[in-house]
């Protein structure tokens, strides 16, 4: 399959994703602190964490790093809202949001991007 269409449906199917997280999150958990934003960066770090070690430990070809990481995760992270959010707290003048959003975001994004890559190796010897 080209790979400019198995981005394109990986990219759709994360797009797709992060808006179903969005629903999720605003009407059954606590929206004050847990912002969609912060809650895919968050799961994408570690996803991305996870098909990064599977990609470079087993033998997956372009094709799966297209669909996955490129396509899906791509769609499914948008770096761009988290920035967004973050403007839109300085305009309102909420420098406390602010500082949190980017603390917890990158904080937790770097430790569950570790957590992700040793996951999935845990997870073999324990299943093993």
């Amino acid at each position: 399959m080209n790979e400019f269409l198995l981005i394109f449906l990986g990219g759709g199917t994360g797009s797709l994703m992060r808006y179903l997280a969005g629903v999720f999150i605003t009407k059954r958990l606590n929206y004050s602190l847990l912002t969609n934003e912060m809650f895919v960066n968050i799961t994408g770090s570690f996803l991305v964490g996870m098909l990064f070690f599977y990609f470079t430990k087993e033998a997956s070809g372009s094709k799966t790093t297209h669909f996955f990481i490129t396509g899906f995760l791509g769609g499914y992270t948008t770096f761009s809202a988290f920035m967004l959010q973050n403007l839109k707290y300085y305009f309102a003048n909420d420098f406390w949001s602010l500082f949190w959003n980017i603390a917890i975001s990158l904080v937790l994004g770097l430790l569950f991007v570790f957590l992700g890559y040793k996951f999935l190796p845990f997870v073999n010897r324990f299943l093993g």
